[in-house]
């Protein structure tokens, strides 16, 4: 029996999906991603600027006046086109429409990671299940989960994901790369942070030049980079960073390292418990992440395949401007806030994601078995992070579809406004046509 078992995993080993397998692990991933939190699907509501934004202002003034205007600095294309398809729909839909596409975005790159475009980079494929499973429950990632606002940063892995797959040969599939990536980069900063990996990638790895590709995120960085000095520098918080070496050391341990193996809710312990008095146990406990965090990440950058380097690399240039330039606070020193446990959630996705591929890494390829056992012991912590955040609590109920209810029945011209999560943001104001 052990021996069939045996056979039967190594038989699997460097198995590549078939296309017509490929949409069985988009459902699959859509599912999980579902099952976080199931009230997305059965009591969906909107969030924060999902509905104050990108589905009221066009609901307000129309399509035209709002498909192309900046939000926070810059052009979040894919956010306006969902508000935009969501007003086909009855009211009391437009949530759930906003949710399901969200967690579609989520789940592509779950499909890209099965397709053959990456199997010489991840080609175990036990070791994509792996990856995937990690990806979908990655802790501290609610604010970031299955809502529209965010799904920027989904695309953004998944323009990340095609730069460094390998080239397809058919051109169908070389049309819709660019798409996706034009998408990607004129839905949020992201070509910024993408063109020094292109560049790289271009040197290191002359295999996957694509000419289309570099073209298409120059143009659309080139669209972003107008908007950003047009109307971006003002449009950010100007609130000081009040940055040191130490609130860096703070946020890299705790959003990052704990957040990403222990969660918001394991971190928020640790910090209400000993990290905020920075005792000798709590300076300890931060000391001890951060050192863990840039050992893990600098053998990664040494010693692993190039693609792998990039996609780390690719994370912590992400960290670096979110720290350079973030919108955490408008009253209070920036860093100052987002050393706090669920703060600026968004802003540690791909450093999050950096850290534990590279811990990933480190236990299935290192050749050193005392970083490997070492490896191991700190993904054990990820078990527990699993099992306070695998399931995200559902929303409260904030009455949207009885809202709804008594919007269809008030006079044309009437303005009301709906709650939105979270409920301390200023919510949803529709003017009744």
């Amino acid at each position: 029996m052990i021996l069939k078992i045996k056979n039967f995993l190594v038989s699997y080993k460097d198995l590549s999906l078939k296309p017509k397998y490929l949409l069985l692990v988009f459902v699959l991933a859509c599912f999980l991603i579902i099952i976080r939190r199931m009230d997305l699907v059965f009591n969906a509501q909107f969030w924060a600027e999902d509905g104050t934004i990108w589905f009221a202002e066009i609901y307000n003034l129309g399509w035209w006046p709002t498909i192309f205007t900046p939000e926070a600095g810059y052009l979040q294309t894919i956010s306006r086109l969902v508000g935009l398809m969501a007003q086909f729909l009855p009211l009391v839909y437009a949530p759930l429409f906003f949710n399901l596409a969200a967690v579609a975005i989520k789940a592509l790159p779950v499909v890209y990671l099965f397709s053959n475009r990456w199997q010489k980079i991840i080609p175990n494929f036990w070791f994509k299940i792996i990856v995937a499973l990690v990806y979908l429950f990655l802790p501290n990632t609610a604010e970031v989960h299955a809502n529209i606002t965010n799904a920027q940063w989904f695309l953004a892995l998944l323009s990340l994901m095609i730069l460094l797959g390998e080239v397809p040969v058919k051109k169908y599939l070389k049309v819709l790369d660019a798409s996706i990536l034009g998408i990607a980069c004129i839905s949020g900063p992201f070509s910024a942070f993408l063109l020094p990996i292109i560049f790289l990638a271009w040197f290191w790895l002359p295999q996957k030049r694509n000419v289309l590709n570099v073209i298409v995120v120059g143009l659309a960085g080139l669209v972003q980079v107008f908007f950003i000095l047009a109307v971006g520098f003002s449009a950010r918080s100007h609130m000081a960073l009040g940055a040191t070496f130490w609130l860096f050391v703070k946020i890299f341990s705790g959003q990052i390292v704990l957040g990403s193996l222990i969660g918001k809710v394991g971190f928020a312990y640790l910090y209400n418990r000993w990290l905020v008095w920075e005792n000798w146990l709590g300076i300890t406990i931060y000391l001890s992440a951060f050192v863990v965090g840039v050992v893990v990440i600098s053998l990664t950058l040494w010693k692993a395949k190039k693609e792998v380097k990039l996609i780390v690399l690719f994370g912590l240039i992400v960290l670096l401007f979110s720290l350079l330039k973030p919108m955490a606070s408008v009253t209070i020193p920036q860093w100052q806030v987002m050393v706090m446990p669920g703060a600026a959630g968004r802003y540690w996705l791909f450093p999050m994601l950096a850290f534990v591929f590279s811990l990933l890494y480190l236990v299935t390829q290192s050749q050193w078995p005392k970083i490997k056992i070492l490896a191991v012991m700190v993904c054990v912590f990820w078990l527990w992070g699993l099992k306070v955040e695998g399931i995200y609590p559902a929303w409260p109920d904030l009455k949207f579809k009885e809202n709804v209810k008594i919007f269809e029945q008030v006079p044309v011209g009437t303005e009301m406004k709906f709650k939105t999560m979270p409920e301390s943001w200023y919510g949803m104001v529709l003017n009744k046509k």
